[in-house]
């Protein structure tokens, strides 16, 4: 075998550079000397692995002593929770992100998702700063890794791909002793803000070689198979709409979403009913569109003689999910109400706390107005809310999820048959 013939091979094709987009490439290529399966370039991509390692082993190390020095250390658990779901789930718009715009361009995205948590960590001023810094930091980071993981499966081989993702994990091995050590130091010494704050000029600088490797194996790729490498021939409003077609950006997600986090402010006593009802009519706009759109969307994508399965399947996960919902609902009013009650009770009727919980006849019984009555609603109040701040949590996932979805023409899928 000639060696032009050997470059373009189905082995040599398992190489092709993963920053090239898969709609750049009408066919299977191969660019064995330039991808980023060289020594120097797999070294890069160790030392982002390792800072990536170092900066998760040193933030877990901080953030009881940050949640701390803001007097919230009973949010630790909270904190940490929500950003690992949206770190987890996150990953399923990048993979789409880095399919159809590719993979240097994801790498940047998540790079700035890390950074700009970094640098929201080192300046935050209250623990909700801090909370919601950590949740663009897991999307970043998390991304980032991803990223990388596909980067090693698209150039390298099935056979080696085991071996070069454990080395790829290496740098945890000295992290989980470096990480914690350096959080003591900073603690002892200047400070945690500038833990973070040295993060933030590391990460991205350090991540600049693996930029510069997806985007030269890209150029180089489309200078070796030119014929390849098509001009989507848009204008920029049609890029602008196809994008959002692609993603499913035009979602009623983000209404409900919308809605939840109102209820967290105007779901407490005295707000005029007008505005809890205009919450209540965006929330079931949202979620009636959203219930309709997810049948369709489940069964456009399954073969008409499955349907009846796919939409048990859906109900089962609705059903998974209601009692999911319930049972965390329930476990946030009954650990919350009595200490709420504790708090805001009058002194001559703190010795009534169980009564007052256990019974909806007692509360009623309190006349409105009265210490007592006021003292409930506000308790009542205030353990809404915690339930409508964990539901918008919640419903955040719906938006990334449904970005995730693929666009399917309705108009495409025929069935035999009498159809209406």
């Amino acid at each position: 075998m000639s060696e032009a013939n050997e470059k373009r091979s189905p082995e040599a094709g398992t190489k092709i550079a993963a920053c090239v987009r898969p709609q750049e490439l009408s066919h299977s290529a191969a660019i064995d000397e330039i991808g980023p399966g060289r020594g120097s370039d797999s070294r890069r991509l160790l030392i982002v692995n390792f800072i990536l390692a170092f900066e998760s082993s040193l933030s877990n190390s901080l953030i009881a002593y940050v949640t701390s020095d803001f007097q919230r250390h009973s949010l630790l658990t909270t904190a940490q929770v929500v950003a690992s779901i949206f770190g987890g789930v996150s990953r399923i718009p990048i993979a789409k992100i880095i399919d159809i715009w590719g993979r240097p361009e994801g790498f940047a995205l998540m790079t700035c998702f890390a950074t700009l948590g970094i640098v929201l960590m080192a300046v935050s001023r209250n623990v909700e700063t801090y909370a919601a810094a950590l949740v663009f930091y897991r999307i970043g980071e998390n991304g980032m890794n991803f990223v990388l993981d596909v980067l090693v499966a698209d150039t390298s081989k099935l056979r080696n791909r085991a071996l070069l993702l454990a080395v790829m994990s290496a740098p945890f091995l000295a992290t989980t002793f470096a990480g914690p050590a350096a959080a003591e130091d900073f603690l002892l010494g200047i400070g945690w803000r500038w833990a973070y704050g040295t993060l933030a000029i590391i990460i991205p600088f350090s991540s600049i070689p693996v930029l510069w490797i997806l985007l030269y194996t890209r150029k180089e790729a489309r200078k070796q198979f030119p014929a390849a490498v098509r001009d989507s021939g848009r204008t920029w409003s049609q890029s602008v709409m196809h994008y959002a077609i692609e993603f499913d950006a035009l979602t009623a997600a983000p209404l409900l979403v919308m809605s939840a986090g109102l209820m967290i402010k105007y779901r407490m006593p005295g707000t005029p009913l007008g505005l809890v009802a205009m919450c209540q009519v965006l929330e079931t706009i949202g979620a009636s569109t959203l219930v309709v759109t997810e049948k369709i969307a489940i069964m456009a994508a399954a073969e008409h003689t499955n349907v009846a399965m796919v939409l048990a399947l859906l109900a089962l996960f609705t059903a998974v999910g209601d009692t999911i919902g319930l049972g965390v609902s329930g476990g946030i009013w009954t650990n919350s109400m009595p200490g709420l009650l504790e708090k805001h009770l009058p002194l001559e009727l703190k010795d009534q706390i169980s009564r007052i919980f256990g019974s909806l006849v007692v509360q009623l019984s309190y006349k409105m107005g009265t210490t007592g009555r006021l003292a409930i609603m506000d308790a009542y109040g205030e353990g809404m809310q915690r339930m409508c701040i964990a539901a918008c949590a919640v419903l955040s996932l719906t938006v990334p999820c449904a970005l995730a979805w693929k666009n399917l023409n309705v108009q495409d899928k025929q069935m035999k048959g009498r159809v209406v």
